[in-house]
């Protein structure tokens, strides 16, 4: 299978106040086409700062990234992001949201209407594009973002831990729907997560990081069936990855104390 990011050697140092702050330390990284690979890590590791380098907000310090086999030097439509928050436009109704990217891109009527139609039933929100974010639950707020991303047709979905504002039974529901849209796209997906049972759930690979500066300690490959529903996290094989996962990060917390 092809690789589609590729992170080299990757050292990122932010400066401020004289004061110099080492967030990643020499990171290899590299992510298959059509692969879901899930960051997972405590807060301060470096999980977001890799993202915003795939995504072109942010460059190295040293090393080199690359995505589709060019250099990321800019954000780029190849390349779309979810965030925690779903950032909708208040003013403007779901399909309008959606459609956002496409009228800066000058698409047709006719093209506009449908990519959005298939991309608002993708994701669960067929009937609801004439409703405003604030008519929506949180968790379909996030399901017009994931809509919106996906309708520009990116080669690469980068998700920061985009579940984690929301309940957890909404939690549970989110988790299923990128698996659903993930069977339909085959979207290559960086996916940004604190909860080890959400990156084993879905993450074909799962990148363990420490911190201080931040680094992937230790890869784990993920070989349940596919398509996978919420039932997967009681069975045997399961428990074990999450058994090896957590202590795993139990080690490295009492090493950084």
């Amino acid at each position: 299978m092809p690789s589609q990011i590729i992170m080299r050697n990757i050292d990122m140092i932010f400066t401020s106040d004289r004061k110099q702050t080492h967030v990643l330390d020499d990171i290899d990284l590299t992510i298959n086409k059509g692969e879901i690979y899930c960051l997972l890590g405590p807060s301060g590791c470096g999980k977001s700062t890799i993202l915003k380098l795939l995504a072109g907000f942010e460059s190295p310090t040293r090393g080199k990234v690359t995505v589709n086999q060019e250099i990321v030097k800019s954000i780029g439509p190849d390349r779309a992001v979810v965030f925690q928050t779903p950032n909708l436009f208040p003013w403007l109704t779901v399909f309008e949201n959606v459609v956002f990217g496409l009228r800066m891109k000058k698409s047709s009527p006719d093209e506009l209407k449908e990519k959005s139609s298939k991309f608002i039933e993708a994701v669960g929100l067929k009937g609801f594009e004439k409703h405003y974010p604030h008519e929506l639950s949180g968790g379909m707020q996030q399901r017009a973002a994931i809509a919106r991303a996906l309708v520009n047709d990116p080669t690469v979905l980068l998700m920061d831990e985009p579940f984690a504002a929301l309940d957890a039974q909404t939690r549970s529901l989110m988790q299923e729907l990128v698996m659903d849209v993930w069977e339909q796209f085959h979207t290559t997906i960086l996916f940004i997560t604190h909860d080890i049972d959400e990156a084993i759930f879905i993450g074909d690979r799962i990148g363990v990081m420490s911190r201080n500066p931040g680094l992937i300690k230790k890869e784990y490959a993920i070989e349940l069936p596919r398509p996978r529903t919420i039932d997967v996290i009681t069975t045997f094989e399961f428990l074990d990855y999450k058994s090896a996962i957590l202590k795993q990060i139990q080690e490295e917390v009492k090493t950084s104390h």
